[in-house]
């Protein structure tokens, strides 16, 4: 593998990180990475599935934030409300 120069963790986005780790999974799959090597990897690795789930709960809690921030009949799915209730949509 070339030696070029890693992205650090925290700068990089959920779905740079997702490829990273699927280099690394492939990488250490094909069994050819001298010891030294493996604990580089699997350290990142590590990193890499933290840095993912920090992500991934980030966005539950904006989702959750947008979802209290919303009308209550618009949470019913707004359908339910009848055609009439239209000039109450909160955009």
């Amino acid at each position: 593998m070339s030696a070029k120069k890693e992205t650090p963790v925290e700068k990089l986005g959920y779905e740079e990180a997702m490829k990273d780790l699927e280099a690394i999974l492939a990488e250490l799959e094909a069994e050819e990475t001298d010891l030294d090597r493996l604990a580089e990897r699997v350290q990142r690795a590590s990193e890499l599935v933290k840095h993912c789930r920090d992500k991934i709960a980030g966005a539950e809690l904006e989702v959750e934030k947008v979802l209290k921030e919303l009308p209550e009949d618009a949470e019913k799915g707004g359908a339910e409300a009848g055609p009439e209730s239209k000039g109450d949509l909160p955009f």
